[in-house]
């Protein structure tokens, strides 16, 4: 038992939820696919131990060669060679470890790897035989075991890889497990087809807004003078205090007058698109909360809702927080937002965006620690034709596939592919909250949230909601952020922003020159070349100089549309030395150029905040 307990050890090490959840798992219980088959160890004919596995009829397949196992990894591992840096992979089914120990030398200690186990009897029997060590000995890795934590492979993947790494990432199956667990694997690629989808969506946005994010950004960072992060609620509100978070869902408009009963017996959060029909409603809350950086929205503004507080992130649109007047809560640092931050020894809590606004409130919720997470509204299904309350259409495309999940009040409700991947975020996000922590769905409609519990909003009020918390009383009492000395320390680092990014320009312009230079020098001189490999040596420097900046966090969205197809190119194969230096000071060349551009623009809109955050209101 002495690989079992190994095993076990690193597992704990990883992940302390999925070792409790195989502790009590009864292994003679769970099985596998089928329960009439068995796993032994056989010798495969070069004395590597491997698995057989016992079929009906009298059957056996095994799950590596029984000749040469090892060579047959050899032979499957090689399909990777062009790969230069793996930063990522998906690797469905482990067995003994074979495929695995010669794959692992074509990744980075530093890869992300998701594991996948169809089967938890053949995974528990070669947990108990083999030594797993070597997988589990990454950093980043992550493993999932269908039945017991499955559920968490599409949050993960979402949450952990960009779409940068998708060109570096590798899809890789132990032979075994597939012609095992044929259809399992089909079901496996239904989730990673989901998940390569989030992450186009993911990519086309980012892309597309990158650059007004970044604007944003800079455009925001005056609101520092006058908010809180998150961190600083943490502890301070109690537990027993419901958190009701209210979509836009169409089923709104059943129960939206219960909402006047919670008043001042919970913390209200109104997601950004609902607060517009509140308001017709005359129905009071005690934040928005909105994180979209260019969505239109209307009413945020009005009498009703402009001094209350916002829950919100540094890349939000600016004109919304221009609107609100109310204090601002960051929920996340943005990048630049948190290293401005860690200065003062601040750290932003874990934020696991589920790119929506409902998402973001319900982290909202989980960190600060609310024992009750009351669902309003939240449909994540069509009502007819209507995507919103109020008869609202948005006029989204589902490219023409219909959709359909199991519904609360219909065995079937159609749904889209963003609503889809929110449904499995909030499934994976409870499936993951602690003991203390449940959700009550009063939305009384739409799709079904498994891990949910299913209650009227009456009845959830009347059982939860009872003690007396009044946000804005907490508020007053909560200084904000940055006060006296440490507020005139942080505009001297915001005004600091226009001398790196002038810093940034200034080498950016010299690795124009520099690579322009070795592009026309390399047409006539050698690779190994003096000159050359000095200014090579450079543009090196240069680079470290630019991404020691910190606003380079921030120039590096920015830019990103410009310089996506240098992260096309990770499995380009080139005819020569020469051919692949020259693509690379290509795309040196590029970057370069981006920077300068960037730094231009932002220099203009940093300089603005700068004046606002030294205006005394």
């Amino acid at each position: 038992m002495s690989c079992l307990a190994d095993n076990l050890k690193y597992i704990k090490k990883k992940n302390k939820d999925l070792y409790d959840r195989l502790q009590c798992y009864n292994i003679s219980e769970t099985g596998g696919i089928n329960e009439e088959r068995s796993f032994n160890i056989i010798k495969a004919r070069d004395g590597e131990k491997i698995v057989e596995i016992s079929l009906e009829d009298n059957k056996s397949i095994s799950l590596n060669s029984r000749y040469n196992p090892k060579r047959e990894a050899d032979k499957w591992a090689s399909q990777y060679d062009n790969i230069r840096k793996i930063t990522s992979v998906i690797l469905y089914g482990y067995g003994e470890g074979i495929f695995f120990s010669k794959l692992k030398n074509r990744i980075e200690k530093s890869a992300y790897i998701f594991w996948y186990e169809p089967d938890f009897k053949l995974f528990w029997f070669c947990l108990t035989n083999f030594d797993m060590t070597q997988i589990l000995s990454y950093d980043n890795v992550f493993l999932y075991v269908e039945g017991i934590n499955s559920k968490n492979l599409f949050m993960d993947l979402c949450n952990n890889i960009s779409w940068s790494m998708l060109s570096s990432q590798i899809l890789c199956y132990h032979t075994g497990y597939k012609k095992l667990y044929h259809e399992k694997y089909t079901d496996f690629n239904l989730i990673i087809d989901k998940y390569k989808y989030a992450l186009k969506i993911s990519q086309n946005t980012s892309l597309k807004y990158a650059k007004k994010f970044s604007v944003n950004i800079l455009k925001n960072i005056h609101f520092i003078k006058k908010s809180n992060y998150i961190g600083e609620l943490i502890g301070k509100i109690p537990k027993n205090i419901p958190v009701i978070i209210i979509s836009a869902g169409p089923s709104l408009e059943k129960n939206i007058c219960e909402l006047k009963k919670a008043r001042n017996k919970a913390l209200i959060l109104a997601t950004d698109t609902a607060v517009d029909y509140l308001q017709k409603k005359d129905i009071k809350f005690d934040a928005i909360v909105t994180i979209d950086g260019d969505k239109k929205l209307e009413r945020i503004g009005d009498e009703a809702c402009k001094y209350l507080p916002m829950f919100t992130i540094p890349d939000a649109k600016n004109e919304f927080l221009e609107e609100n007047e109310g204090r601002k809560i960051w929920i996340s640092g943005a990048g630049y937002l948190e290293c401005l931050y860690e200065k003062f020894n601040i750290k932003f809590p874990e934020y696991i965006a589920g790119g929506s606004v409902a998402t973001a409130a319900f982290q909202i919720a989980k960190m600060i620690g609310s024992k009750t997470i009351i669902l309003v509204g939240q449909d994540l299904a069509y009502s007819g034709k209507i995507t919103h309350i109020g008869n609202v259409i948005d006029g989204y495309k589902s490219d023409g596939e219909d959709l359909f999940v199991e519904g609360i009040l219909e065995d079937k409700v159609r749904t889209r592919y963003d609503w889809l991947r929110y449904l499995q975020w909030f499934e994976s996000a409870i499936e993951q909250l602690g003991d203390d922590q449940f959700v009550i769905d009063a939305t009384e409609g739409g799709a079904k949230i498994h891990g949910a519990v299913e209650m009227k909003l009456s009845q959830a009020i009347d059982r939860y909601c009872k003690v007396h918390f009044d946000f804005d009383d907490f508020l007053s009492e909560l200084n904000v952020t940055f006060t006296g000395d440490k507020y005139l320390e942080i505009c001297k680092d915001i005004a600091n922003i226009s001398n790196e990014l002038e810093d940034i320009l200034r080498y950016s312009k010299i690795g124009v020159e520099i690579t322009q230079d070795i592009i026309e020098t390399l047409q006539i001189k050698k690779i190994n070349d003096i000159e050359i490999n000095r200014n090579l040596n450079e543009i090196d420097k240069l680079k470290e100089k630019i991404t020691d900046k910190k606003i380079y966090i921030l120039l590096d969205e920015y830019i990103s549309e410009d310089v996506a197809v240098i992260f096309k190119k990770n499995k380009q194969i080139y005819n020569s030395e020469v051919e692949e230096l020259l693509d690379n000071i290509k795309s040196n060349k590029i970057l370069f150029e981006a920077l300068i551009n960037a730094s231009n623009k932002l220099k203009k809109v940093a300089e603005k905040s700068v004046t606002k955050m030294y205006d005394i209101d």
